[in-house]
């Protein structure tokens, strides 16, 4: 289906959201790159087969496709799935029915995305907003850190990208300059954000 208008199989395999296009019989005609990424899988694993040929594997325990062709509306809902490596994935998953001029489904549109993912691209894009207008996301509902200078501003725009990675950060800077500042910005804006952050004084310890 994706061939019947030039590039728009390559738009989307460069959208960052799981896009699937099924017929009105639940068969896969298109899977983007970035669905095959989320599950580990090839299009070959998909194309031709349905979704009930995945529910019958064990793969799915329900399909969100087979209620929109029952309630003929857009449904939209969590969805867990088993990814090739076994494991399993939770998404927020929004399939929208497509009508013939008779009002027969005639096709399907799942649009996916990793529930981990949305909520670090969610604290990402709301870290980067507070930066633009200047006002800072606190860390304790007590504290809060105001940065007006290009320097800071900066300083606190790479926390934010940092915030977003497993890597270890080191921090440098005299003492008094606000290093536990950025490390608790840091903290606040991580996947880790609901646990605790521990704070050691190096200079307690005795070697």
């Amino acid at each position: 289906m994706a061939s019947n208008l030039p590039g728009l199989e390559n738009i989307l395999d460069n959208l960052d959201v799981g896009i699937i296009i099924f017929d009105n019989k639940g068969t896969y005609l298109f899977v983007n790159k970035t669905l095959l990424q989320y599950t580990g899988r090839t299009r070959q694993d998909y194309l031709n087969h349905t979704v009930y040929d995945f529910i019958a594997s064990g793969l799915y325990k329900e399909s969100v496709v087979d209620k929109v062709y029952h309630e003929k509306r857009a449904v939209t809902q969590i969805h867990v799935t088993v990814s090739a490596d076994g494991k399993q994935v939770g998404r927020l998953v929004t399939v929208s029915p497509i009508f013939n001029a008779q009002g027969e489904i005639v096709y399907a549109i799942s649009c996916q995305i990793q529930v981990d993912a949305m909520n670090q691209k969610y604290s990402h894009a709301k870290a980067i907003n507070a930066i633009a207008t200047g006002i800072r996301g606190n860390w304790d509902d007590r504290r809060e850190v105001i940065a007006k200078s290009p320097s800071m501003v900066g300083v606190l725009r790479q926390a934010a990208r940092a915030a977003q990675s497993d890597a270890s950060v080191l921090l440098l800077g005299e003492s008094g300059t606000g290093k536990e500042i950025v490390a608790q910005y840091i903290h606040q804006h991580s996947p880790y954000r609901k646990k605790q952050m521990v704070a050691i004084n190096c200079t307690s310890l005795r070697l």
